[in-house]
């Protein structure tokens, strides 16, 4: 959880609050405690799935899917250590670990929250040169240059969690620092409350600029999508034309819906990550500067922050044909095939820049030749979709 955000886990979820009241275990506390639980068991099963899919079938194994496993191990590093913690707090009132293990536990907790925010930012950009320039992919993104881009996001993880926490630069006059558990409460309690300096730094470098960047590539892979939908039905009507006037016959259908599919799956990736991550970061800002926010919605904030961490397996696997058609083996949920067959497609399926048409022939067979930059698209009474598409990660 980003500076004020591990606050939430160790002071709200911890049950005392900022009041200092011993909260009983009640019926409410264990339904929530079974909620949360069960929030947990996800995302480290969801992770874990996912990182042994990509480590069992080589069609996983490629340069794009490294961003993703470099987000799963993230994402399951929050689900088995930041997470069970908190949970455990909730249910025992205070916090029945080892004092020394406070400040670690919420180091762990912001480095693997910036680490998880940071990968989906990693993982737009490589989206976006995909999408954007498809035949300088490879050149653009090396092998060398993803595992930099990998290293970047997990060192300025560390150096905005550790380093700071454990040289005491988040603390503030009139908050103890967290070796002392006793200070506002007859129980321990592992409150974190950073200063105005410290939320606020490391609230713009681990979230607002990568939001920044998000924002700016899926709007352009967004602006490509519409373009290449328009492209696309454009190629169509040329080929339902020819086909017409050479064979009498009706020619194969618009896939403009397949590229509105695509469009509104980045709406999900997009929609999901502002609606868990947003609105914890804009109270995170905040409160150091008006402690306007009860602790009890702040406690709901972080949790719902670390839920991205639970949704991140579900989503991106869902959406990325190759990772499909490895689960349908294995899970029911993945069996029934999308409507409107062949012609359903996800983000993982999102077409990069379209078949630029050239002039069209006719060959010896009657069909239809029509030249383009990926090659000769040949085209008969049934007519093959005129877009290349790019199954990469996202």
């Amino acid at each position: 959880m980003e500076a004020n955000g591990t606050e939430a886990a160790c002071n709200a979820s911890g049950g005392p609050g900022w009041d200092g009241v011993q909260q009983e275990t009640t019926w409410g506390t264990i339904a929530l405690v079974v909620l949360l639980s069960i929030i947990v068991a996800i995302t480290v099963v969801g992770n874990i799935l996912v990182l042994l899919a990509v480590a069992t079938h080589r069609s996983l194994q490629t340069l794009s899917n490294v961003f993703l496993v470099s987000l799963c191990v993230s994402d399951l590093l929050v689900g088995a250590l930041v997470a069970p913690p908190a949970v455990a707090v909730t249910l025992y009132g205070e916090w029945i670990f080892s004092p020394g293990f406070c400040a670690v536990w919420v180091s762990f907790d912001v480095m693997l929250c910036s680490a998880s925010i940071l990968n989906l930012c990693v993982i737009s950009l490589d989206r976006y040169i995909q999408i954007t320039r498809p035949l300088q992919h490879d050149v653009y993104m090396t092998n060398t240059r993803a595992g930099i881009l990998i290293a970047l996001a997990w060192l300025l993880a560390i150096f905005a969690s550790f380093p700071p926490i454990t040289l005491g630069w988040h603390e503030h006059a009139g908050h103890p620092s967290l070796s002392d558990l006793t200070a506002f409460t007859p129980q321990p309690q592992c409150i974190f409350d950073p200063s105005k300096t410290y939320a606020l730094t490391a609230s713009i470098v681990t979230f607002y600029i990568p939001l920044a960047a998000i924002l700016f590539t899926y709007s352009r892979i967004y602006k490509e999508a519409r373009s290449q939908a328009t492209r696309v039905a454009s190629l169509n009507k040329q080929f339902r034309n020819e086909s017409r006037r050479k064979n009498g016959k009706r020619g194969s259908q618009p896939i403009g819906p397949a590229s509105t599919k695509a469009i509104r799956t980045l709406g999900v990736i997009l929609g999901a990550f502002m609606v868990t991550w947003l609105p914890f970061f804009v109270s995170n800002v905040v409160r150091p500067f008006c402690k306007c926010v009860p602790g009890e919605v702040f406690e709901g904030l972080t949790w719902l922050g670390w839920c991205n961490s639970t949704m991140n397996p579900i989503i991106y696997p869902l959406f990325i044909k190759d990772f499909k058609q490895v689960f349908r083996k294995y899970l029911p949920c993945f069996k029934r095939a999308p409507p409107g067959g062949g012609n359903a497609m996800g983000i993982g399926e999102l077409p990069g820049p379209g078949p630029v048409p050239g002039p069209s022939t006719s060959n010896d067979n009657g069909g239809i030749e029509i030249n383009t930059v990926a090659g000769n698209v040949q085209a008969g009474n049934c007519v093959p979709s005129p877009v290349k598409k790019y199954s990469a990660s996202l």
